[in-house]
């Protein structure tokens, strides 16, 4: 069989193209839909409201006032942000033999024996973007500890991801990755090693490679990150001046507020947190992601709370990973999201929440309605398969959304 052939198959058995599914551990795009922006040029444009209109004129209302005049209109800011897409390819092969096999035990055996190998690449691709909504443009993770030979890992180069930077799922499969080791001052890159196993208990990252001059405090990007991905959430809630061509020096209403905790994601903390947001427009269901130490720690807290009207937290359950607070009219979910580095938890307010981009995730390359997936490779028995999207995530109202940062989780 051809090439195309296999590509006719896989459209009968799968339709268009195979199904992709939002896992469970990727919440944000759970949470947050996909739309396609209006496109103008290489951007979209997205509107936001700045600032609300100022033009009031006030008068006694007892028969006084008369034909009294008016003040004259004060006009509200509005602007249109600049929203970036970026593109993410994921590229995967299958032996001819395997594809074969497959394709000639019949429409249903090729089914069972490709769902996995598709399956595989959805759960990467949802996974990379989810760390991307996360974490693009700012790296996965900080130098704590370096060691250029580890005793303890076979005398193999290591780094341990700093507490405060270590999320455990940004790192769980990524055996044979290739990273970038940068440094947090110039943004070189010091090396590019690969990962060979990762030591989740203790934060530790086997390297295939020793990263000359690596100190504490370098950054770690996947290799050629650096500059080419989304502005993240994280990246999106830190930044002072321009964002999406407005500078948030100038409307306060375009930045987040930040509640630095200082210790254990308590209850209080969250509480003035949402305080701290309602005082600057907060007044709509948000959602709060933290890690699971973080989560914690906060029904630990509540459950040890003896003054608290049970009508005030409406879902704490022995081992669940999410709380539902009810502060102010306002709805607060707390989900637990192991892709959430400890020091920090982000505060996302949906309604005004989207991914924005010309394509969502998606098989096969962009543009392409014939159904064709697989390609042929020049010099390796095997196709290959691709997954691409082009989108970035991004917030009308930024005000009304709370970073929480300086958490130190009892449990990590």
């Amino acid at each position: 069989m051809s090439v195309q052939d296999f590509s006719a198959l896989n459209k009968t058995v799968f339709g268009h193209a195979p199904e992709t599914l939002v896992p469970n551990i990727a919440k944000i795009q759970q949470d947050i839909d996909f739309s396609e922006g209006d496109k103008m040029g290489d951007y979209f444009e997205q509107p936001v409201r700045l600032a609300l209109p100022g033009g009031f004129t006030r008068a006694k209302g007892d028969g006084t006032a008369g034909a009294f005049s008016l003040n004259g209109a004060v006009a509200g800011a509005q602007k249109k942000a600049k929203v970036y897409g970026f593109q993410l390819t994921l590229q995967d092969q299958m032996a001819y033999e395997d594809l074969n096999k497959a394709a000639n035990a019949g429409q249903q055996a090729y089914k069972n024996a490709t769902a996995f190998f598709w399956e595989g690449m959805q759960l990467s691709m949802r996974k990379m973007l989810e760390e991307m909504c996360l974490y693009g443009n700012v790296g996965i993770g900080q130098v704590g500890v370096y060691s250029a030979a580890n005793g303890s890992y076979g005398g193999q180069p290591t780094v341990q991801i700093s507490l405060a930077e270590w999320a455990p799922q940004l790192w769980s499969g990524l055996e044979g990755a290739l990273i970038d080791v940068m440094s947090g001052s110039t943004a070189s890159v010091r090396g590019t090693p690969a990962i060979v196993s990762v030591d989740i208990d203790n934060r530790i990252i086997v390297l295939s490679a020793t990263v000359a001059s690596c100190a504490a405090n370098d950054v770690i990007y996947f290799k050629g990150g650096y500059g080419k991905e989304m502005v993240g959430l994280y990246n999106m809630f830190t930044t002072s001046g321009t964002l999406f061509g407005i500078d948030n020096s100038v409307y306060s209403l375009w930045k987040p507020t930040n509640h630095v905790v200082n210790g254990a994601f308590s209850f209080q903390a969250l509480k003035k947190g949402l305080a701290k947001g309602m005082n600057r427009g907060l007044m709509y269901p948000i959602n709060i992601y933290a890690s699971t130490g973080a989560v914690d720690d906060l029904i630990g807290d509540v459950h040890q709370l003896r003054t608290i009207d049970k009508s005030e937290v409406k879902k704490v359950e022995l081992g669940a990973d999410e709380v539902v607070y009810k502060f102010a009219g306002i709805t607060a979910t707390v989900k637990a999201h192991p892709m959430v580095k400890n020091g920090h938890a982000f505060g996302v307010v949906p309604q005004f929440a989207k991914r924005v981009g010309s394509a969502d995730i998606a098989f096969g390359m962009p543009g392409r309605t014939d159904g064709k997936v697989f390609f042929d490779l020049e010099n390796t028995a095997a196709v290959e398969a691709r997954m691409y999207t082009h989108q970035s995530i991004f917030s009308e109202m930024i005000g009304v959304n709370i970073l929480w940062s300086s958490i130190t989780n009892s449990i990590t």
